[in-house]
């Protein structure tokens, strides 16, 4: 009987150790899987930074060669105006917009992206974003024109979608994206009034104003 009750309790303490040794065999695998996902996570999301990196490029290359276009435009009406480089767009210089406020392109929005340089949660390095974003309260919301102009862009690729680059008078240059259509009446070259529709948004416009070299933050443009 002694020696039996000895082996009833070693049998229940192997039982009880190989219990534990599961339970740790599961939670091994349990923080494998973990480990995997955030891994996963991580590659995912370095290619999103990667993905911006190449459309912040991609809209500098876009303006620049909108800066050309202008250029050689104002050289065949004045046939004495220098094209200036357009390496200086890869340049992030930020000016202060010091001019009276005008409309904003979306009558009722909320900013999702703001202007400015800020610091990556995970990677602890900076990124400049040189434009905003902002959301329509609206489905098929109106993109309106917001200072008199000349349309210097029409254009639609796989980064932006469809988007458009406007002149100015006073100097300014406007880029909007991620439209889901252009106004029947829009066209290269045209010249367009402030307030004038220019396009349609349903999820997101990006919004961006330049002057000369300089990224000025366009929630200090509108009011």
């Amino acid at each position: 009987d002694k020696i039996k009750k000895k082996m009833d309790t070693l049998l229940a303490s192997i039982e009880s150790v190989e219990a534990k040794k599961r339970k740790i065999k599961e939670k091994k695998e349990e923080r494998e899987k973990l480990f995997q996902q955030l891994k996963a996570k991580k590659t995912e999301y370095r290619k999103r930074l990667d993905d911006i990196a190449l459309q912040q490029k991609k809209i500098k290359d876009e303006v620049a060669k909108a800066k050309r276009e202008s250029e050689r435009r104002k050289q065949r009406e004045t046939k004495h105006i220098t094209i200036k480089d357009s390496s200086s767009y890869h340049k992030e210089s930020v000016k202060k917009y010091r001019g009276k406020k005008t409309i904003p392109p979306l009558k009722e929005y909320k900013v999702i992206t703001k202007f400015g340089t800020y610091i990556d949660p995970i990677y602890k390095f900076k990124i400049f974003s040189s434009s905003v974003v902002l959301e329509p309260k609206k489905a098929n919301a109106n993109v309106r024109n917001i200072f008199n102009g000349r349309v210097t862009l029409v254009k639609e690729n796989k980064t932006l979608g469809k988007f458009i680059i406007i002149e100015h008078n006073n100097g300014l240059q406007t880029m909007f994206a991620y439209l889901d259509s252009f106004s029947p009446s829009l066209r290269q070259g045209k010249k367009i009034k402030k307030g004038a529709v220019v396009g349609r948004v349903s999820n997101k416009l990006y919004f961006e104003v330049m002057k000369n070299n300089y990224r000025i933050n366009p929630l200090e443009v509108i009011r």
